[in-house]
């Protein structure tokens, strides 16, 4: 007659093995948590906002020409911090500019917005998450008009060397003597202005081309073209939004001054993130706005340009 046994699983000492092992195991993944809640990085988000006054985007001399303007993933020592650099300066965040650097708006500075706390202000260690870029053209030619609207990185195999050759942080300021070539970074239509730019140098993560005006009209007037009432997009007004891309981690290496003049005893000042400005960003990591036109100021029947740009960033708290 054949041994029947009774299931493992009904005895007592089986029972309770088991019983332990799931126990501590919940105990073991709990502290762990614990742990891990102990030990990570607290982060802080934080936002920046600069912005272009409406103003011409025009060139003074003719032919196609590119407007450049960069747009910096440094927070530019929006704080206003005290460094080496910017001490006794009345604004002491960093400034940077396009290359037309126009009287009225010659340079840009960044602001903060939505309030940040005091370990934001000091941290060691901020990500650059992206961005938005806001742009609107309004035309004051009376005649037909391109626009061709890019936003573009150099390649990172060549970046330093794009940077440094084209004078993209060149200038007293930073930006304002940048420039691109016909030809070698970009090449237009003669007669139609359509622009494409060089591939094999340049990364393009944005374009758009727009057309202002109506063909065969000779003056701007109030009804040329009753139908197109949209006042965001129409016959002399363009606006888009660009998304920018993450700038990724940003630290300073910069001398600090003295904590209090004159007693090196005393140290010196921390080692802000927030201090850092666009020429020290890496090379590759920087956009840059670039409108491609034939239009001319000398005129001043202008096409104006005005920009609104916010980034956000993680600050290690």
């Amino acid at each position: 007659m054949p041994v029947t046994r009774k299931p493992r699983t009904l005895k007592r000492k089986n029972i309770k093995r088991r019983t332990g092992a799931r126990a501590q195991s919940k105990q073991i993944l709990s502290l762990s948590k614990q742990v891990g809640k102990l030990t990570k990085q607290q982060y802080e988000t934080v936002q920046t906002v600069w912005n272009r006054n409406d103003l011409s985007v025009d060139s003074l001399v003719s032919g196609t020409t590119a407007y450049i303007c960069p747009l910096p993933k440094s927070m530019c020592n929006v704080y206003g911090q005290t460094t080496l650099q910017t001490q006794g300066a009345p604004d002491q965040r960093t400034e940077f500019s396009d290359n037309l650097g126009i009287a009225a708006q010659p340079t840009y500075r960044k602001g903060q917005i939505f309030g940040s706390s005091e370990a934001a202000r000091v941290s060691g260690e901020i990500h650059h998450m992206g961005g938005t870029l806001r742009w609107r053209l309004t035309s004051g030619e009376p005649s037909f008009s391109t626009y061709d609207i890019f936003v573009i990185s150099p390649k990172s195999r060549q970046a330093d060397q794009l940077i440094t050759d084209r004078s993209l942080k060149g200038g007293t300021t930073p930006g304002a003597n940048a420039n691109l070539t016909e030809g070698l970074d970009y090449i237009s239509h003669p007669d139609c202005h359509m622009t494409e730019f060089n591939r094999k140098m340049w990364n393009v993560h944005y374009s758009r081309r727009v057309n202002f005006g109506h063909p065969g009209s000779s003056k701007l007037s109030d009804n040329v073209n009753p139908a197109n009432t949209n006042p965001r997009n129409n016959a002399i007004i363009a606006e888009g939004k660009v998304s920018l891309r993450a700038g990724g981690v940003i630290k300073s290496f910069n001398n600090a001054p003295l904590d209090v003049a004159g007693s090196p005893n005393r140290g010196f000042k921390p080692l802000n993130a927030s201090q850092i400005g666009f020429i020290d960003e890496a090379n590759e990591k920087t956009q840059y706005l670039v409108i491609i036109n034939n239009g001319v100021s000398a005129d001043l029947e202008t096409v104006n340009l005005s920009l609104l740009c916010r980034d956000v960033y993680k600050a290690v708290v």
